[in-house]
């Protein structure tokens, strides 16, 4: 009974708060798995892709380190939920129980958030075992238990200690040199959000590549790569969303500063420049100059224009799902027609007039939390 009470408890704390804060990076997900191909083709693709997966160990190499980052961002998230002093209540209720019930608890948690790597785990395990393929299966199998385990005693130590414990995959860094107003954000990330910008890096790498893996043979350069900038764009709607609010919660003070609406662009510009840096590297090396220049023109314009949008959507994440997903579709199809320099001009000056418009005449709704 007190395992079992103290294990909801726990998935109505720390699991539906996983989910609802990350919901727009598993909405992506599901786009990418089951929206980018067509219906008829939708079983074959995912049997090749289980398939690359169960027999290339350069593939099962990348899937498992995915599958660690991901665990690295639940450490994260339920690490600074227990230090809240909503939830101390924790340290003394769970220690009421014996360590046994403690890491089963935590394991089920872990679980659940694990579900939908677990649920797509199953069914290549599954798949294997129909082609008699059975180490691999053995080794996901074993690895995902591992993490389970791994994660219940990093929680169950959090408690014990009862003490605030951060994970972060760095030590903090510190910088001496002058700071320019529009890079105040990075070292916001530098400083508290290290891991959600390493995830989202990790992420775009894997669009990048995988898109480039499974249409090698995809005719077209410029439309390849703008497919290819779409998705990473996409990737970096949460950090999108992310600066939006550092600028309006932290730095709302700015708009008092005499700084012209045109300087605050510009200052996103280069913002967003900085943050795109490993991509720009990697467009360069994979397609020719003009190509690479062209498609990181387009990822500008159209991060501004995302974060344009959120001046409308104001807080409401649904509407603001709705408002990318409409533009990533016209994008689309701006870039299968060859026009993608139209929408590069559409994008910026949309964004513009959109910031221009609404910088001080947006209000940010208040929710308590």
């Amino acid at each position: 009974m007190f395992k079992n009470s103290f294990s909801i408890i726990l998935l109505k704390i720390f699991v539906k708060g996983f989910y609802r804060k990350h919901a727009g990076v598993f909405c992506f997900v599901l786009y990418v798995l089951f929206g980018i191909v067509e219906p008829g083709q939708l079983l074959s693709y995912h049997k090749a892709l289980m398939l690359s997966f169960l027999s290339s160990s350069l593939i099962l190499s990348f899937g498992f380190i995915g599958w660690l980052f991901y665990i690295f961002k639940s450490w994260h998230y339920i690490s600074g939920e227990i230090s809240k002093i909503t939830h101390l209540f924790l340290f003394y209720s769970s220690t009421s129980f014996n360590k046994r019930k403690q890491l089963k608890s935590w394991a089920i948690v872990q679980l659940w958030i694990l579900s939908p790597i677990l649920l797509y785990a199953c069914i290549a395990i599954a798949y294997g075992l129909s082609l008699h393929l059975y180490l691999v299966p053995f080794l996901i199998t074993f690895y995902l238990l591992c993490l389970i385990l791994s994660s219940a005693y990093f929680y169950h130590y959090i408690i014990s200690k009862g003490i605030q414990v951060n994970f972060t995959l760095f030590t903090n860094l510190s910088f001496k040199w002058r700071k320019s107003f529009f890079s105040l954000f990075i070292y916001q990330i530098l400083e508290k959000n290290k891991l959600s910008y390493l995830i989202i890096k990790i992420a775009s790498w894997f669009a990048l590549t995988g898109t480039l893996y499974f249409l090698a043979d995809a005719k077209g350069g410029n439309k390849l790569a703008g497919v290819i900038i779409l998705s990473i764009v996409m990737i970096h709607s949460f950090l999108i969303i992310q600066e939006h609010e550092f600028s309006e919660i932290t730095l709302s003070f700015s708009r008092n500063l005499p700084y012209t609406r045109f300087n605050i662009f510009l200052n996103s510009i280069k913002l967003y420049i900085i943050f795109l840096i490993p991509e720009t590297i990697a467009l360069l090396f994979k397609f020719p100059f003009y190509t690479a220049i062209q498609v990181w023109v387009l990822a500008i314009s159209l991060i501004l224009l995302f974060r344009g949008l959120l001046y409308y959507a104001n807080q409401d994440m649904n509407a603001y799902l709705k408002w990318i997903f409409t533009v990533f579709v016209a994008s689309f199809l701006f870039i299968m027609f060859n026009m993608m320099w139209a929408l590069i001009a559409l994008t910026l000056i949309g964004s513009l007039r959109i910031f221009y418009n609404q910088y001080y005449h947006y209000e940010r709704n208040i929710n308590p939390s």
